[in-house]
């Protein structure tokens, strides 16, 4: 919920600058827009009636008669005027130093002198029909044409106060930025409530899976502890009623001259009955480990590394004493453990396996390593390796980590952790 709620407000921040940045970039370009309107119409209703031809040839009379439109403008945002001929001579400006001045007009004023429409531009205070503008005070420059008696094309340009139209474009801009802004934070508070229940229904979610994990890692503890109890007081007992019988069978034909190839075959099938009770009582502590609840883990534990040693394997164990916990993480050590050990015995052809336990602060890890051939973890696994990959299953489910490290010729890592409560 805290990461929604801080994604939720990065991307409101985010929207929000970008928002008002784009509403400020459009209400410059809406008041340079309302400059161009301005102008349009001072040039048509203002200027354009009051031309003369004269105006031309720099009379009097004609800049007299401009004069006068001028004047009645005052009150306007305008802040310098210019009437070009297409040769590039100002035959007219409310700054009569500049009337009869000649400069070159640049492409894009030569376009809107021969096919009309209007622009506008910032304007360069360092070119030289500038030079009586103040220079720290910039200026918006709109051009459009009219048209003098007889036909003539003339360029009218207008000056506005750059901050003039700035101060337009932010009056604009206070009018929208709130609504957007505005209409942002609606949205982000409605999103708030629909993040509770989403957070809300996801961990009832997670608690229903971790209530079904627990009962699916108990029903597999019931149902081994059941087949192990079943195989133990069923068809263990039953196999060794049988090898007491044939056993006891094979001593009474010894003792008698019945072909003594009898006995040798009972004999032979009493051993192969015990040694299949071995292996019967050896899957039954695979299944269910008899002394891991009752002996404790260490104890539990010791017993896996027994049957290494049998194979002539030499092993190391470190495991704390004092460690303790909840049965599910005890049982999928155990697992883990057991695993390790196992294909270190069946397939590594390992001289030396080490287990070892620790446990820093809530953390929890069961290593198991040895120095036997080793194998390629992202090749596809060879079949008898289920185990491996079930427990890599049931590690995901729980929340565990279990990495597997291994290479041809260097021996394999089998390492998992995971937490425990507090």
């Amino acid at each position: 919920m805290l990461r929604f709620a801080a994604g939720g407000l990065a991307a409101l921040v985010i929207l929000a600058v970008g928002a008002v940045i784009v509403l400020r970039d459009t209400a410059r370009d809406e008041a340079v827009r309302d400059a161009e309107s301005t102008t349009r119409l001072i040039a048509t209703a203002a200027i354009a009636p009051a031309l003369d031809s004269a105006i031309l040839t720099l009379d009097p009379a004609g800049i007299a008669a401009l004069d006068r439109v001028t004047a009645r403008l005052d009150e306007t945002n305008l802040q310098r005027i210019k009437i070009w001929a297409a040769d590039g001579t100002i035959v007219y400006s409310d700054d009569a130093r500049l009337i009869g001045s000649n400069f070159a007009l640049d492409d894009e004023e030569l376009a809107v002198l021969r096919s009309g429409g209007i622009d506008a531009g910032v304007s360069d205070l360092a070119e030289p029909e500038n030079r009586y503008e103040p220079p720290d005070q910039p200026l918006v420059e709109v051009y459009t044409k009219v048209t003098a008696p007889g036909g003539t094309p003339l360029l009218f340009e207008a000056y506005y106060r750059d901050r003039d139209v700035a101060a337009s474009a932010s009056i604009i801009s206070q009018r929208f930025v709130p609504v957007a802004v505005g209409a942002l934070v609606v949205f982000a508070l409605v999103q708030i409530p629909l993040g509770i229940r989403l957070a809300r229904r996801m961990r009832a979610a997670q608690s229903e899976r971790e209530t079904l994990l627990r009962q699916v890692i108990e029903s597999q503890s019931n149902e081994r502890r059941r087949i192990a109890a079943d195989l133990h007081d069923g068809v263990v007992q039953d196999l060794a009623g049988v090898s007491f019988t044939i056993a006891a069978a094979s001593d009474a034909l010894s003792d008698t001259s019945v072909d003594t190839r009898i006995a040798r075959s009972l004999d032979d099938a009493a051993r192969s009955t015990r040694r299949g009770i071995q292996q019967l009582r050896t899957l039954l502590v695979d299944i269910y480990p008899p002394n891991l609840r009752e002996a404790g883990l260490p104890a539990a534990l010791q017993d896996l590394l027994a049957p290494l040693r049998s194979a002539g394997i030499t092993t190391d164990f470190v495991c704390p004493n004092e460690l303790t916990l909840p049965e599910e993480h005890e049982a999928l050590l155990y697992r883990t453990a057991h695993e390790g050990l196992r294909n270190a015995l069946r397939h590594a052809r390992a001289h030396h396996v080490a287990l070892e336990v620790a446990q820093t602060g809530a953390i929890v890890a069961v290593v198991v390593r040895d120095d036997g051939i080793g194998f390629d973890p992202s090749a596809a696994p060879p079949s008898d390796h289920f185990g491996l990959r079930a427990l890599a299953d049931v590690a995901a489910a729980t929340d565990a980590h279990l990495t597997i490290d291994s290479r041809p010729g260097v021996g394999t890592t089998v390492r998992l952790e995971f937490g425990v409560p507090a």
